[in-house]
């Protein structure tokens, strides 16, 4: 069974290295391993053109003619010509037996996609335990059983399924593209749809690593990554009541954090968002809904200024958590 390993990539030279590195040494050696750079300048094209002329399996892509990652990430699935295929960013990292263990439970035709957990890295690429374990938990991978999910759009809409971390059957989403309306979110939605799909297996190992860095777009963008869930969450309805119920407490929550997040930049976001979550059933006293009133009645100067001193707050606590983890 031939696997295609997709690489989007943008300036990131030196991670991309270690990322490229470690599709090469995958046990299971039938594959192809396609990069698609989008408008690189560190040198990112010599390099794969470099890795091409010694392993027959990479192989650089013409020029995407739409920018951006999820465009890319199309581009490359347009183009691929495995019976699977992965996503890996050019800033992680798959272990050795990624492939091999992943590509196992496909041999089962109703199975269309299998995923497993993974390590969160630091910027510089070592482990962290005690984040990893946390990242575990809050998206439902902890105590998910391996083998077939049962309540497959429960655990998509948890977010247990990670894009980086999965592998796709070629036939079921060749035409299954990433959509672009939902933003930073595009990952969420696709996993949603795969969940919709057919079955879905989970192999309960950590067989890649994800790198967790200032320059991502989780730290970089969150309006991106707020408004494209906001999408995500408003795009679907789902006939079975308790999908439907979750669904909606999701959106109420990623409104209630838009409301806080647009607090002190555009009050009449602020107001859309919390009309949006009162509508979905939200409570009016939530102290994330009370501080973001609070906020928006002060000038807004002084109120970036708290926002600024709050967001330092929880910046440090990260920088805690990252620091015990690295000293155990």
């Amino acid at each position: 069974m031939k696997v295609s390993v997709l690489i989007p990539t943008l300036n990131r030279l030196s991670m991309l290295r270690e990322s490229l590195a470690s599709a090469r040494r995958q046990t299971h050696r039938d594959l192809e391993i396609l990069v698609s750079d989008d408008g690189s300048s560190d040198g990112t094209r010599d390099f794969v053109r470099q890795v091409e002329a010694i392993d027959s399996r990479v192989r650089l892509l013409s020029k995407n003619p739409h920018r951006g990652l999820f465009e890319n990430i199309n581009h490359l699935i347009q183009h691929c010509t495995g019976d699977a295929f992965c996503i890996l960013a050019d800033d992680d990292r798959l272990l050795p037996a990624f492939v091999e263990k992943l590509i196992y439970p496909l041999l089962d035709g109703q199975i269309v996609a299998s995923f497993c957990d993974h390590w969160v890295l630091d910027s510089a690429g070592r482990r962290l335990k005690e984040v990893t374990d946390h990242n575990s938990r809050i998206y439902g991978r902890s105590d998910l059983p391996s083998g077939k999910v049962e309540d497959a759009l429960t655990q998509a809409m948890k977010g247990s399924m990670c894009m980086g971390f999965s592998l796709y059957r070629a036939g079921t989403f060749r035409q299954q593209f990433f959509d672009l309306s939902c933003g930073g979110a595009a990952d969420f939605d696709y996993a949603i749809r795969a969940a919709q799909l057919g079955k879905l297996i989970y192999v309960n190992e950590r067989l890649g690593e994800y790198r967790d860095h200032e320059a991502s777009a989780t730290a970089t963008r969150p309006a991106y990554m707020i408004n494209g869930i906001i999408r995500v969450f408003s795009k679907h309805l789902f006939s079975d009541p308790r999908h439907e119920q979750m669904r909606r407490e999701i959106l109420g929550s990623k409104h209630r954090i838009k409301a806080l997040y647009s607090c002190a930049i555009d009050r009449e976001e602020c107001l859309r968002s919390l009309g949006a979550y009162l509508r979905l059933g939200g409570h009016p006293l939530h102290p994330k809904i009370l501080l973001a009133i609070s906020l928006a009645m002060l000038p807004r100067r002084a109120a970036r200024r708290v926002k600024s001193a709050l967001r330092a707050k929880v910046l440090r606590s990260k920088n805690r958590l990252v620091q015990a983890a690295l000293s155990t």
